[in-house]
């Protein structure tokens, strides 16, 4: 009898820590990367955080949005609970490890250089031997390494990536198509940049999850921006955040 409510004491204890687990909140992180994710007088703003809010809305769940470096996120993202970051590109390697809502937007990632810049090349080993710069963790980082690229140089952030372009140390960055548009007349001047029209891979952006979290957690998440998508909120975010910045260089 003693051994049944030991026994019992012990599942008791589990399913409650069990049942924490799924109940505690989870930590969103993202990194700031203007319209994206951002802050204004501490509150965080940009097309990626505005869409994360309204999935959490529309799923009746509310967490605090902490801004981080992308791979110091990332890190955290891979070994510790009841963690989220976006955006995250979704790739079958990443999938092992991470589970993913999709998505926020879709990209094409094409190598940009400078307009000053005069380039005959038409393929991309005719640019293997150009300096590139990239985001630490990106997608691009993991591209440009399987294709063996020698000159490669990792940084921590997109404004340091862009900024090294524009100060003549590299010769090329590769970025979505979508993102550099949107960033124009922005502290990244991408209205200088030119697409080379070297494409390197389709992007798909994508809330990551730490592998703790519930399926059934992560498929509210994934069908609510699947609903957005359908019902035209995410381009509706998009288009708000685009007016804002026309409006602010008029």
């Amino acid at each position: 009898m003693k051994r049944l409510s030991c026994v019992s004491a012990v599942l008791m204890v589990i399913f409650c820590q069990i049942t924490a687990v799924k109940a505690a909140p989870l930590f969103l992180i993202t990194d700031s990367y203007m319209p994206y994710s951002y802050k204004v007088d501490g509150e965080a703003k940009g097309v990626n955080v505005d869409a994360v809010k309204e999935v959490m809305q529309r799923i009746n769940v509310s967490y605090p949005i902490n801004f981080l470096p992308w791979k110091r996120g990332m890190k955290i993202l891979r070994e510790r609970s009841r963690k989220a970051l976006f955006p995250v590109v979704y790739t079958e390697q990443r999938a092992k490890s991470l589970k993913f809502a999709c998505s926020l937007a879709t990209d094409t990632l094409f190598f940009y250089a400078l307009k000053s810049r005069v380039f005959e090349r038409k393929s991309l080993n005719d640019f293997r031997e150009l300096n590139v710069a990239y985001l630490s963790g990106s997608v691009g980082e993991k591209y440009l390494k399987e294709q063996n690229f020698p000159n490669i140089t990792a940084l921590s952030t997109q404004e340091q990536v862009y900024g090294m372009l524009h100060k003549g140390r590299v010769d090329l960055i590769p970025q979505g198509e979508d993102n550099v548009s949107a960033v124009r007349n922005s502290q990244y001047k991408s209205e200088l940049l030119q697409n080379t029209g070297v494409k390197l891979l389709e992007t798909k952006y994508c809330v990551a999850f730490s592998k703790d979290v519930p399926d059934s957690e992560v498929e509210r998440w994934e069908g609510a921006l699947a609903d957005m998508a359908l019902d035209g909120s995410l381009a509706k975010i998009r288009l708000r955040y685009e007016a804002k910045l026309l409006e602010s260089k008029q």
